[in-house]
């Protein structure tokens, strides 16, 4: 059966999550679309909507659950679609790739892809220990991604586990060096890294030539005093759903025209339509001539020659005394 409540807005649901339980998240956004439908507003003005508002409601959402990738595929469908047209249900692609628009200066647009953002946000619930939920499997499935950008400080060694936590270089001895070595060196599965620390020296077994090359990297390592702390990326450096995000995303060179593009107190509409000119973008006639649309491409402004972004732009006079 279904769960007639909801807690803070979102579904209280014991199976996996379908897209039907988020059809809530859908429906708002798809509302605040609706409401500023009929405002006509620029490119500019519906993508500053989109940052500032559309964005950040399913923030929530994101943290809570792993979303279906049907529905993340429809929201981004709709921001898509308002970017574009205004509005959120229209079947048209865009002028710019939606994968380069979710690009910061990098050439894109600076909106988060909502798969990645919410693969982000989600490792947040991380010291949830209730291993037998759906929500929680689902986190382990980015475990690695996670395992790899930890830093542990080991100091008494007490809360972390010695085969089994990543605590060297990102990756578990167990991992790495397979189930023989725990029998090799006669520790337990279980047991936690205070099993090789004497008086805040490490105590390694050297019964084989694997457990002394752990020896030689944990050797690396200086053991302080007080309780195991984790870091992430570098050691001082706290977890927050913005850094995750900079590590799960697809990172591209800054282009460089973004400073000319984007830059403090810029007109947002301004902005955007040079941001479509550097991406050829603008559904100029002889692109329009090539796509079969229109037959003729002679410039519409009556001073001669043939209608490009480069006319537009650098050859037109009209446009030159505007």
């Amino acid at each position: 059966g279904e769960l007639l409540v909801r807690y803070l807005g979102v579904p209280l649901v014991s199976t996996k999550l379908g897209q039907k339980d988020c059809k809530a998240l859908f429906d708002l956004i798809m509302h605040r679309v609706k409401t500023w439908a009929s405002n006509y507003l620029s490119f500019g003005g519906r993508l500053q909507l989109i940052l500032a508002t559309l964005a950040s409601i399913q923030v929530f959402w994101c943290r809570t659950f792993i979303l279906p990738v049907s529905m993340v595929k429809l929201c981004e469908r709709m921001l898509r679609s308002f970017l574009w047209y205004g509005v959120g249900d229209a079947k048209r692609a865009g002028k710019v790739a939606w994968a380069k628009v979710c690009h910061p200066n990098e050439g894109g647009l600076g909106i988060k892809s909502m798969w990645t953002w919410n693969k982000a946000a989600i490792l947040q619930l991380v010291n949830i220990t209730v291993a037998s939920s759906w929500s929680w499997r689902n986190v382990l499935k980015l475990r690695e991604c996670l395992a790899r950008n930890l830093v542990y400080s080991i100091r008494d060694g007490r809360a972390t586990s010695l085969w089994w936590d990543p605590w060297i270089n990102g990756e578990a001895l167990i991992t790495k060096n397979g189930a023989r070595v725990p029998i090799d060196a006669d520790i337990l599965m279980h047991a936690k890294v205070s099993a090789v620390i004497v008086n805040r020296q490490w105590a390694w077994p050297l019964n084989s030539w694997v457990l002394r090359e752990i020896d030689t990297l944990v050797q690396q390592k200086c053991i302080e005093q007080g309780p195991d702390v984790i870091h992430w990326l570098s050691k001082g450096k706290p977890f927050s759903c913005k850094a995750a995000w900079q590590v799960m995303r697809h990172i591209l060179l800054k282009v460089a025209w973004a400073d000319i593009v984007w830059f403090s107190n810029c007109i947002p509409k301004h902005s955007f339509c040079l941001w479509l000119t550097f991406h050829n973008a603008h559904r100029t006639t002889d692109k329009l001539r090539s796509y079969g649309v229109v037959e003729a491409n002679q410039c519409m402004f009556g001073y001669g020659g043939l209608e490009s972004i480069d006319h537009i732009f650098f050859g037109c006079k009209f446009t030159a005394e505007i």
